[in-house]
């Protein structure tokens, strides 16, 4: 995950209750987990959205994030999460 995911849908601002990062960050990698199940297995990038909630006053709202498999620094495949405008 990059740090813009983290920092924009892994944190949790202050002072938001009732969420943590733990719960946050099982919410992407279920969204991300059913767009991988709908997706050809021959893709090596998707998009998914998900549901948060980053300010107690105002209503959650739908992001796109996306997911790139490429090999890594050994060559084997690495899975990244990152906000749709990063490469």
């Amino acid at each position: 995950i990059t740090h813009g995911v983290w920092s924009k849908y892994v944190y949790v601002p202050n002072p938001l209750k009732g969420q943590d990062e733990r719960g946050r960050l099982w919410d992407i990698l279920w969204m991300l987990r059913l767009a991988i199940l709908r997706q050809p297995q021959t893709e090596s990038q998707m998009t998914f959205k998900l549901v948060v909630s980053n300010e107690a006053e105002k209503p959650a709202e739908l992001v796109k994030l996306k997911a790139i498999i490429a090999g890594g620094d050994d060559g084997r495949p690495v899975m990244t999460i990152l906000l749709p405008d990063e490469v």
